[in-house]
């Protein structure tokens, strides 16, 4: 059994995700996809967990399966690179300029995965590729480097789609104030990524600005990190001169929203934090 379980933490390792959940309340991980099955693991709080396999109602992580029937999976967003030894043309989507050439080992952003292909975009191009020709890397805490403008909803509701097209599936609203990361621009249309969510918003509906990559370093320990909301649930501890990103503030300025370097995000006091607050975002909807 210790020989089969290693196999297949190698095949899942060396796959593509095809979703991700971030866990709600703590979740029981499973051998196989029915509840008779072993107890495998068991999943935290504020965890994102990414999927490799779908089965009916039950899903496949690289630490066993669990039933997701409530619980929401979203697409795959992390880091990869190029795995191939031959530069990779991008296949532009429709009304986006032609596609660029990825380098190997060159780092794109995966905004979502459709069947076999990808939809991936780098600082200049968005576009389609195989997933036969990406190589997974794990989750990386860089993916708001990777931008540098930041979209505020300014209508009472946004909603994202899977494409820059109306006729497109509805992915999520955001409401009026909601703070999302801008990817890319498409003539009227914008790709945006909210939390853990990425879809196509009219740009009619968002407020762009430039987002500026603020990081700061915690200065005690150890310091109590908090998910979905300020003093909610614990899901960690943050070390003393810890590294984070600091995505924004509660409306009290109280609380800073945080990403740590392993991907997972959520509130800690800013009295931790030697960090100026007034010019930070508002993050709304938690």
């Amino acid at each position: 059994m210790l020989f089969l379980n290693l196999i297949l933490i190698y095949l899942l390792n060396n796959a593509v995700p095809v979703a991700q959940v971030q866990v709600v309340d703590s979740l029981v991980l499973y051998s196989e996809p029915t509840f008779s099955s072993a107890f495998q693991s068991k999943a935290r709080p504020g965890e994102v967990l990414l999927v490799y396999v779908i089965q009916g109602s039950w899903a496949q992580t690289e630490r066993g399966w669990f039933k997701h029937d409530d619980l929401t999976l979203e697409p795959a967003v992390v880091h990869y690179s190029a795995g191939v030894h031959v530069p990779v043309e991008i296949e532009p989507i429709s009304d986006v300029p032609s596609g660029s050439w990825i380098l190997p080992d060159e780092s794109i952003g995966v905004a979502a995965i459709f069947e076999n292909r990808a939809l991936v975009y780098t600082r200049s191009a968005v576009g389609w590729m195989s997933l036969s020709e990406l190589e997974i890397n794990p989750p990386t805490a860089d993916l708001v480097d990777f931008v540098e403008q930041g979209a505020y909803v300014r209508v009472e509701e946004a909603v994202l789609f899977t494409l820059p097209d109306e006729q497109g599936e509805k992915l999520q609203s955001l409401p009026l104030g909601q703070e999302a990361v801008l990817v890319y621009q498409s003539g009227t249309w914008v790709l945006v990524r909210s939390r853990h969510r990425i879809g196509w918003g009219r740009i009619a509906d968002f407020d762009v600005g430039l987002k500026p990559v603020i990081r700061a370093e915690t200065n005690a320990s150890p310091i109590n990190f908090y998910y979905p909301a300020p003093n909610e649930t614990v899901i960690g501890l943050l070390d003393y001169r810890e590294n984070v990103l600091v995505l924004g503030k509660d409306e009290s300025g109280k609380w800073l929203y945080l990403r740590r370097q392993d991907g997972t995000e959520g509130w800690s006091p800013a009295q931790y934090f030697d960090i100026e607050t007034d010019q930070l975002p508002v993050v709304k909807g938690y």
